[in-house]
């Protein structure tokens, strides 16, 4: 999960300030709360 979170939130990108960063790791995981099925794909529980 670390990974991905880093690789969608920071890899690449600036943030001006750490309340960017906050607002793009709520972001983050809003976004996995609407897709279970890709965060157990990630922690390998699903095929």
């Amino acid at each position: 999960m670390w990974k991905w979170l880093k690789d969608t939130v920071s890899a690449n990108a600036f943030h001006k300030d750490r309340h960017e960063i906050l607002r793009a790791v709520q972001r983050f995981v809003h976004s996995i709360q609407k897709r279970p099925e890709d965060v157990l794909r990630r922690l390998g529980c699903v095929a």
